[in-house]
């Protein structure tokens, strides 16, 4: 009986910005219970507990599962994972080129987490803007069912170029 190992690769991206989202957060948090606590009518103190509650239920969402999750290189497909923003498969059959890339400042905002350029058909996942890969795929990509296709992926990661070395050869061995 043969047995099959299975090649997956963790890789990591900067998660700097998403832990000073979560300082921020939880520190709005505390003043927000400090001002309830603080507070002498009935409705001063349950308005700053809505709004800690929001706040710590914003944050629950979007930046604290962003530190705990990664990119996964696994055996036929890329999984590109950013917290509860986005979950997507790019399978390596589709991957034309994986190079190095850079994200331009100007007409195009991009910013942390994930943005799409509908005109460009260009799909951005960057936790910061050093250590770019670029994506392009040989054909169009769903990625959300409102969203448009995707042409190019861009996305930041901790090592661009061993990232980059990885998707190669998995793309070839895909290939043969």
């Amino acid at each position: 009986m043969q047995s099959w190992k299975l090649a997956t690769v963790r890789i990591g991206y900067a998660k700097r910005w998403f832990i000073l989202g979560n300082v921020a957060c939880a520190a709005m948090i505390t003043l927000a219970l400090s001002l309830a606590l603080v507070a002498v009518e009935d409705f001063t103190v349950a308005f700053w507990l809505v709004v800690a509650v929001s706040v710590a239920a914003l944050l629950i969402l979007f930046p604290l599962p962003c530190i705990f999750t990664y990119h996964i290189a696994g055996e036929r497909s890329l999984r590109l994972h950013m917290g509860l923003i986005m979950k997507v498969d790019v399978p390596y059959s589709i991957i034309r080129e994986a190079l190095r890339g850079e994200i331009r400042r100007g007409i195009l905002s991009v910013g942390i987490g994930v943005r799409y350029n509908d005109k460009t058909g260009t799909m951005f996942v960057v936790s910061s803007f050093d250590n770019i890969v670029l994506l392009k795929l040989g054909e169009e990509l769903k990625v959300r069912a409102w969203r448009p296709l995707v042409h190019e992926i861009v996305f930041s990661v901790k090592d661009a170029e061993g990232t980059i070395e990885l998707l190669s050869s998995k793309m070839k061995r895909d290939e043969g």
